[in-house]
């Protein structure tokens, strides 16, 4: 799945899964790549209610979700990376 994004950087991580800055070398932009692991059959149901509802929205204030796939391993989701401050690092 994972062929086209180079990830760069870890950038975060929390109970859901790891969010990665990455390049896609198809498109030469770069993106966040989330990975959540398969482990718990929750979880995955979860993220891939999460992905086709990002697909569905489309405004200003939400990340634009561009694809979204898995393997045996993984869910991944790859949206626009928008820069800015942590949560954590607000207060």
């Amino acid at each position: 799945m994972l062929e086209r994004y180079r990830l760069v950087r870890r950038l975060g991580a929390g109970a859901f899964g790891v969010v990665w800055l990455a390049h896609d070398e198809q498109l030469d932009r770069v993106v966040a790549v989330k990975v959540i692991e398969l482990h718990d059959p929750q979880i995955a149901a979860r993220a891939e209610r999460e992905a086709l509802a990002a697909a569905r929205l489309a405004h200003p204030g939400i990340v634009a979700l561009h694809e979204a796939g898995r393997d045996d391993h993984a869910l991944y989701l790859v949206s626009e990376l928008v820069r800015g401050h942590t949560r954590a690092d607000l207060t």
